[in-house]
């Protein structure tokens, strides 16, 4: 007797159960999917059930209050009303009233299905399908998964993915590790990765760990990239615009105090003391004390291989780290060194240098490979014709193409005759 009665009671309470998540299953937004059991109906009903209901809205909240909205989104179409189950909860009864008439009618229809995803309902000679409609988590999950299946670049384990204008960081198993709450986002660099925040004009740019800490307070106009430990910081107040540096632990070790600030190489960064075309340039160290005197009109990126481009008065030469000038201040153009040697113009004329200074090719060229060497080789121009030279000046693939690019992997593009195709370090063609 004793294990009926609790078997009675355990049917009772998971019959209650039951019911009370089929009620709460039913309390939210739903919106038009499909219709059942096509198979049954005749072609007549089957159109005019798709015409009734296929932009057809409807919303159960909690507190017994009815939403039905048969043409979708639209607030002059709302049917204002309540609702509620029968005892057994298979059946919904809703009072409707019209958004137009005031006129009021009650409606029964019965719960076909009910599921977290899908609801059913037989609508007269109908059964409609309804579904929840996709939340922004619903469809920033679909948009990742279709961005994973494309060449993702990750990096230290994360990848910064942009969903609708909403930045964060994913996982390679797709996971949200860093919520979508950015404008931008770059991937992550030596545990640090640059984020912004706000719309234009009023864009704030910071740094943030991956627990999504802000480690370098987003609260900057504008910031740069991290080299050798510091990052350029920026902020435009009544003040004008000001550029420091801060490290790593967002501690501001150079006050923001210049024009411009560039990144840090070799132990020394180019700064600037006003606005670009108004301020002198020179460069600190990184505890800001100045090393060579702001007295440049501009310069390149800062020091490669022991030397710094540098321009005054519009003419260009090379400085090392105590600011002597290595290579006078002669050229009307140049840039820094790469492989041991720099590309220099005079007289519309370009060449090679090296570090002392001497012309290691005569400055005759009409053009020259702005980035100088890549493996062991540069290539000139000459009346209209491309080819390549050695570090000795040597021309090693002669100067007869009509376009070239920098080698790579030990071959390089060229065009010749309308044709293009690749050639190695001797010029032999290597593949179309």
């Amino acid at each position: 007797m004793k294990r009926t009665i609790t078997t009675a009671l355990m049917v009772c309470l998971i019959t209650l159960t039951v019911s009370a998540q089929k009620a709460e299953l039913l309390k939210d937004k739903w919106i038009y999917k499909d219709i059942a059991d096509k198979e049954k109906l005749d072609s007549t009903i089957l159109k005019q059930a798709k015409m009734l209901f296929a932009k057809t809205e409807m919303e159960f909240f909690p507190d017994g209050k009815y939403l039905y909205n048969p043409l979708g989104n639209n607030p002059n179409a709302f049917y204002k009303g309540t609702w509620t189950l029968n005892k057994e909860e298979n059946k919904v009864t809703v009072l409707l009233t019209h958004p137009s008439t005031g006129d009021k009618k009650t409606s029964e229809w019965e719960i076909k299905g009910l599921t977290a995803k899908e609801l059913q309902l037989n609508m007269g000679k109908a059964v409609i399908v309804f579904s929840r409609p996709k939340t922004e988590k619903d469809i920033r999950e679909s948009e990742i998964k279709e961005q994973l299946k494309k060449h993702l670049k990750f990096s230290e384990g994360l990848a910064a993915i942009g969903i609708n204008d909403n930045w964060g960081f994913v996982d390679s198993t797709g996971k949200e590790i860093i919520n979508f709450k950015y404008t931008y986002a770059e991937n992550f660099k030596e545990g640090l990765a640059k984020v912004r925040v706000g719309k234009y004009p009023a864009y704030k740019y910071g740094f943030i760990d991956k627990t999504g800490k802000e480690i370098i307070i987003i609260k900057y106009t504008n910031v740069g990239n991290f080299s050798e430990g510091l990052v350029p910081i920026n902020i435009e107040d009544q003040h004008g615009y000001r550029w420091g540096y801060c490290d790593k632990t967002g501690k501001e070790i150079i006050p923001l105090k210049y024009g411009g600030t560039w990144d840090f190489r070799e132990g020394l960064a180019m700064v600037r003391n006003g606005s670009y075309g108004i301020g002198k340039c020179g460069f600190i160290d990184k505890t800001g004390k100045e090393i060579i005197p702001l007295k440049y009109d501009e310069g390149d990126e800062g020091f490669k291989e022991g030397l710094a481009l540098v321009v005054l008065d519009g003419k260009y030469g090379f400085i090392d780290k105590t600011g002597t000038e290595i290579i006078p201040l002669k050229y009307d153009f140049g840039f820094s060194f790469k492989e041991g040697l720099a590309v220099v113009n005079l007289n519309k004329k370009w060449g090679f240098i090296n570090k002392t200074g001497k012309e290691i090719t005569p400055l005759k060229y009409d053009n020259a490979q702005k980035g100088g060497f890549a493996e062991g080789l540069a290539s000139v121009e000459l009346n209209g014709k491309w080819g390549f030279i050695d570090k000795t000046g040597k021309e090693i693939i002669p100067l007869k193409y009509d376009y070239v690019s920098d080698f790579k992997g030990g071959k390089t593009k060229v065009k010749l005759n309308g044709r293009e195709f690749y050639i190695d370090k001797t010029g032999k063609e290597v593949s179309k």
